[in-house]
């Protein structure tokens, strides 16, 4: 399966919705927020690497005006997304966090944590944001 392909198709569905102010399925964004963290936290970081995975996830004021980890991001933002209506733009920054974070990640762990995810890609795909 070529991932990329797969996760910009999702992207650009996010991206190019017909009702950017209607609110997007809370589980969709979920389970790919859940899928990103554990590419994440599988996956060595370096601080050279030109893409901040924070800047795409929502709920970056709830640590106050502390510096948060990934990790801590990642928490805030399933918190967030559980007690917010989250949009399209929400969708389409998680999925260029699963795309960025696959030019990191081995291949077969990346297989591993995103087959289980093909029928949310293929239903988001389909118009079911």
């Amino acid at each position: 399966m070529n991932w990329q392909q797969q996760i910009t198709e999702v992207r650009n569905a996010y991206r190019n919705s017909k009702s950017p102010e209607q609110p997007i399925s809370k589980a969709n964004y979920i389970v790919m927020l859940r899928a990103f963290k554990f590419l994440a936290l599988s996956t060595t970081i370096s601080d050279a690497y030109g893409t901040d995975f924070r800047r795409n996830l929502p709920g970056g004021g709830l640590s106050g005006f502390q510096m948060t980890t990934l990790p801590q991001c990642i928490a805030n933002a399933e918190t967030f997304a559980s007690n917010n209506n989250l949009y399209p733009a929400a969708g389409e920054g998680i999925a260029e966090n699963i795309r960025a974070i696959l030019e990191l990640t081995a291949p077969n762990v990346a297989q591993g944590v995103l087959v289980p995810l093909q029928g949310t890609f293929q239903s988001i795909c389909a118009g079911n944001l």
